[in-house]
């Protein structure tokens, strides 16, 4: 296969996840290229004028995409992470209970609606963070930089060396990643082989 392929991704996914394998993709395609369109979140509408194949973070019960045919390709679990150099100051929290006693570092009201970020106020309802984002580039970020304790996706979080997990989540507090394109894009051999080759690789790296 050979041409262009214009693929859609969150910022998250685009800068922690798809350059660790389209690299991979473009060393067995040579022929092919990729034009990576990031969005704000993974409930922005795919435009088919813009976008082929789009990756997208849904957790269970969102809608949105219903026009979309794709497939599941995997889970991304999230835990609650802190930076080595804060954790001089302040013992790991054990429990969720403990979190009263740390710097809480959360997101704005546009990640709100997330199973995680629920679960977090929920149980920190007592606690003022210190700290709050629109972005989980910017929840990394400060979490790097010792701000304090934040819930973030793990595929994000565990390759910074900076930090440590301090408590994993029950996995339903996670996200499906799916890969998704308009039933209506002619299903070309390029297609097939982009979303079969990141079917096969991108489960290695969650």
């Amino acid at each position: 296969p050979a041409g262009i392929i214009r693929v859609g991704a969150t910022f998250n996914l685009a800068f922690g996840l798809l350059p660790r394998v389209l690299g991979q993709f473009r060393a067995a395609f040579p022929e092919t290229s990729i034009d990576l369109v990031a969005t704000a979140d993974g409930y922005s509408p795919v435009h088919p004028d813009e976008i082929d194949i789009a990756f997208r973070t849904l957790e269970a019960g969102t809608k949105g995409h219903d026009e979309m045919v794709g497939r599941r390709i995997g889970h991304l679990p999230v835990a609650l992470y802190a930076s080595k150099t804060y954790l001089r100051t302040k013992p790991a929290p054990r429990r969720v209970s403990d979190l009263k006693d740390h710097k809480l570092v959360t997101c704005g009201d546009n990640l709100a609606h997330m199973a995680a970020m629920k679960w977090l106020a929920s149980n920190t309802a007592e606690s003022e963070p210190v700290y709050r984002t629109t972005s989980m580039l910017l929840l990394l970020a400060a979490v790097c930089e010792d701000v304090g304790i934040a819930c973030l996706p793990c595929y994000l979080a565990d390759r910074e060396p900076r930090l440590k997990k301090v408590l994993s989540l029950a996995p339903e507090l996670g996200a499906d990643l799916w890969i998704l394109r308009h039933p209506h894009h002619r299903d070309t051999a390029r297609m097939r082989a982009f979303s079969d080759f990141m079917s096969n690789h991108i489960p290695d790296l969650l």
